[in-house]
């Protein structure tokens, strides 16, 4: 975190010296290096020297020195607790992101290349916003790259100023004609005047590009939820085609969770998964009865997400879902 402080405070004291010409006591005392985070604890070690100093010289002739060295250490002291008061009275309260979405949506957004999508969101603080970032990068999880070209992920990251205490945004942004095709992060964060900076927020999307594969499934109909029974098969009818060539298609069957801040997600723990790899060189369809979807039957009932991938030698990525409700 970047919030404004006073990083370090020193004091280059030589050396002091507290002396009787004619007597035997000769006390030094060197101070150097007072760091803002621990001047509690010098304070207190000040103190204490104050108070021996005070006890030790109180029969001695030298008084007015010693009341003079006792002065210095009480202004020293005085100094330390207004820079400790400033500290503790600076602005530590992070902004917050009150609305966020991307072409009105906060889940299952997709954007094509070549057009702008347009964020929306709301940045609040306490004293001041000063800026705000977004960070744009791929969510492409590897499956089949083996036969890829190569290729150029879409990623930005831009800050924007911003001012006041309420600031709500609506920014278009610019996806390029030849961004790839497939998934990807969009997160959006603010920071203060003073430094503070807010948690971050995130919204999936998937963009898309017209030289990317094309997923036809006929039955089941993926707009609609799916019913199944635990130990059932689910089958597939229809094809994966492709202009050029396949690399890959994968599909998994997985848990879905209720995500309140990024929309409908999928676990990480699936019932089914399964990856094809296309050796060829021109793999221009697959067919959807290559898959045949087994319910384990000791599934739990719940909502499923159904997710269907395919990547072609472009390194373009498709994507398909659909929601099945096992009970």
């Amino acid at each position: 975190m970047g919030k404004w402080q006073l990083t370090k405070w020193q004091l280059e004291l030589t050396e002091v010296e507290v002396g009787e010409r004619e007597g035997s006591l000769i006390l030094s005392c060197v101070i150097r290096n007072l760091i803002v985070p621990n001047l509690m604890q010098h304070c207190c070690m000040i103190q204490q020297v104050c108070l021996s100093l005070q006890h030790n010289c109180k029969n001695q002739s030298k008084r007015p020195t010693m009341n003079k060295m006792i002065s210095f250490f009480s202004i020293l002291i005085a100094l330390s607790m207004v820079v400790v008061s400033c500290t503790k009275d600076q602005d530590t309260e992070a902004p917050e992101v009150t609305a966020f979405k991307i072409n009105g949506q906060d889940h299952d957004v997709e954007v094509a290349a070549g057009s702008d999508m347009t964020v929306m969101v709301t940045f609040t603080d306490n004293e001041a916003l000063q800026q705000w970032k977004v960070d744009i990068h791929d969510a492409f999880d590897g499956h089949g790259h083996g036969k890829t070209t190569d290729f150029t992920k879409f990623s930005l990251q831009q800050v924007f100023p911003i001012s006041g205490t309420d600031a709500p945004i609506t920014q278009a942004i610019a996806i390029p004609a030849n961004a790839t095709a497939g998934p990807y992060h969009c997160i959006i964060r603010a920071i203060d005047a003073k430094g503070n900076e807010s948690a971050f927020f995130e919204i999936d999307i998937i963009i898309t590009n017209v030289g990317q594969a094309v997923i036809n499934v006929i039955s089941p109909d993926l707009s609609q939820e799916i019913d199944a029974l635990p130990g059932s098969q689910l089958t597939l009818t229809g094809n994966i085609t492709d202009d050029v060539d396949l690399v890959s298609v994968y599909m998994k069957l997985a848990e879905e969770d209720d995500d309140h801040e990024h929309g409908k997600t999928i676990s990480e723990d699936p019932i089914y998964e399964m990856t094809w790899e296309l050796p060829g060189n021109n793999d221009t369809e697959w067919d959807m009865s290559n898959a045949q979807i087994q319910i384990p039957a000791n599934t739990p009932a719940g909502h499923y997400m159904l997710l269907i991938s395919a990547i072609e030698s472009d390194g373009h990525m498709s994507i398909k879902k659909g929601v099945v409700h096992i009970d």
